[in-house]
């Protein structure tokens, strides 16, 4: 039996078409499914540029939204350190009190003293909450600033003695006892707008509050041990300080806090920004449901008369062959 030139090139015509109709069958299926184009260059005619611009604006949108997410952690972090740092204050009502036992409080206020340290020394994401541009430490530990505020008072025998050292000892402690860098520069957040987080341990508030908790924890070290009065004053001083340190601090709170709202409405923003410009995408790719669902009912309806056609042919050619 032989077959025919004209019979080979009919079957791979068939067979073509038939290859033809099941991928335009798959497409208009996942159109139907997805509602979006399959074939996005032939939707478009070739014209990808606004297509091309909203896909940039978005990846614009998440590069800030990233970045924003930084610098809202960051935020969050020194407003809770900020938050702890004022209640270590809380100590100064009490030494302000006339029943107040000085080796008690002397003791309470060196913890407090070590733990302000710890907090102004936290570090996120490899970088000091309070270290400003350095990558260090802000300030040397508890141990060592203690033992040289120590030193410096040895000479003094009564509180106003103990106290002006403790002034002169403080008075450069942001460029001697201070270890961080510069405060960092504006942080982007969102387009043409940036952010400073410029809180650092070397600000005169935090300077205050250290201050007064360490005047207290000389009275822990021994300080005019053998005068009960000049250590009650001594805690009077380190009270008065604490407190107006409390208000102070209180407003680095705040002036964070007006950071952390401009944070908020940029995050909110970009988001609904970033969602419009996914709807205009989406948009743009749309298919009409019931033109995709039409469509995918024509393409089958065509298989199928394609296949009887070639049952019925290849029928045709078998009876021509007997």
């Amino acid at each position: 039996m032989t077959i025919s030139l004209s019979d080979m090139a009919q079957g791979f015509a068939l067979r073509r078409q038939y290859q033809s109709l099941q991928t335009q069958q798959q497409q208009r299926a996942t159109e139907v499914v997805t509602g979006q184009v399959a074939d996005t260059a032939r939707h478009l005619g070739g014209n990808f540029t606004q297509l091309g611009a909203m896909e940039a604006s978005i990846n614009r949108l998440d590069s800030f939204t990233t970045a924003a997410a930084v610098t809202a952690t960051r935020a969050d972090a020194m407003q809770q350190a900020l938050g702890q740092i004022r209640a270590l204050g809380d100590v100064g009502g009490l030494a302000l009190g006339d029943s107040a036992d000085p080796d008690i409080l002397g003791a309470d206020m060196e913890q407090r003293f070590t733990t302000a340290i710890g907090i102004l020394n936290t570090r996120v994401a490899g970088q000091g909450l309070f270290a400003g541009v350095s990558d260090g430490a802000a300030l040397p530990d508890a141990e060592t600033l203690l033992a040289g505020l120590q030193a410096s008072v040895a000479g003094a025998s009564d509180a106003n003695g103990v106290q002006a050292a403790v002034d002169a000892w403080f008075a450069d402690y942001a460029d001697r006892l201070y270890s961080g860098g510069a405060a960092t520069g504006d942080q982007p957040l969102a387009p043409n707008e940036t952010v400073r987080l410029d809180v650092t341990a070397a600000d005169p508030a935090l300077r205050d509050m250290l201050k007064g908790l360490a005047t207290g924890a000389l009275i822990a070290r021994g300080v005019l041990a053998d005068q009960p009065e000049a250590q009650a004053q001594l805690l009077q001083n380190a009270g008065g300080t604490l407190l107006s340190a409390q208000g102070a601090v209180s407003g680095l709170e705040a002036r964070l806090g007006s950071v952390q709202a401009r944070i908020d409405l940029a995050q909110t923003r970009m988001t609904a920004e970033r969602s419009s410009l996914q709807i205009a995408q989406t948009a743009q790719l749309a298919v009409d449901p019931y033109e995709a669902a039409t469509r995918l009912e024509a393409t089958q309806t065509q298989i199928e008369t394609l296949y009887a056609v070639t049952v019925r042919l290849s029928q045709m050619s078998l009876v021509d062959r007997l």
